[in-house]
């Protein structure tokens, strides 16, 4: 920006009394380890990857998402590697919003996404592609998660194989933990998405997770 950046903006902007806490979101199209150091060194909160998608960018401004699971962690996320083969997830979600939330979580990582949009859709895409992990929504049209699961983990009795489906669900209680893992899923993460509880979820099961995900 022309006579101040934001760089020099934000390290005012703490100078001031009030200022030392009000989260800071870099606007930027760098995507390098060391653009996002800057934006770490000089006091900003996080930042979101230019071209902006409007329908997520109102989701953080009307403060329904929390930094953190959007924002990305700075300090934790890091350039993509051309080198190591990406992690194949599938993410399914008849919501578009969630499905462009998450998307923007794990796009700039190093992944390979495909989206779905109902069980039906989800059963049928693992059909034609091994998917290192499956995030799935739990309540769904046509079919729900629980079925899809169930309809994947039959299949697999055939081949051998397993992949890891890991719920997204907005109902935490006991009840709904013990039907996700019923209906064969490995793990689950609440609604609304946190980033590092989504990744603390995919280190779990994704062998190589942080010499893979992240660039060494």
């Amino acid at each position: 920006m022309p006579i101040k950046d934001g760089y020099e903006a934000t390290r005012d902007i703490r100078q001031e009394k009030d200022g030392k806490d009000v989260p800071i979101i870099a606007l930027t199209a760098n995507v390098f380890v060391e653009d996002k150091k800057v934006c770490v060194d000089v006091g900003m909160t996080a930042y979101y990857e230019k071209p902006y998608n409007k329908e997520i960018f109102n989701e953080i401004l009307s403060g329904q998402y929390r930094s953190s699971s959007l924002l990305h962690n700075i300090e934790k996320n890091q350039q993509l590697s051309d080198k190591k083969h990406p992690f194949k997830i599938l993410i399914v979600d008849d919501n578009k919003i969630n499905l462009l939330v998450i998307e923007a979580m794990l796009k700039p990582l190093n992944t390979e996404l495909e989206l779905a949009v109902n069980g039906v859709d989800a059963v049928a895409k693992n059909r034609m592609t091994q998917f290192d992990v499956i995030l799935m929504d739990c309540q769904m049209p046509e079919m729900d998660g629980y079925e899809a699961t169930s309809v994947i983990r039959q299949a697999e009795i055939k081949t051998g194989s397993h992949v890891p489906i890991i719920a997204l669900t907005a109902n935490s209680g006991e009840e709904y933990k013990k039907r996700c893992l019923d209906s064969g899923m490995d793990a689950f993460v609440a609604k609304p998405v946190l980033l590092d509880e989504l990744m603390a979820a995919l280190s779990s099961w994704l062998d190589e997770f942080d010499e893979r995900m992240y660039l060494s």
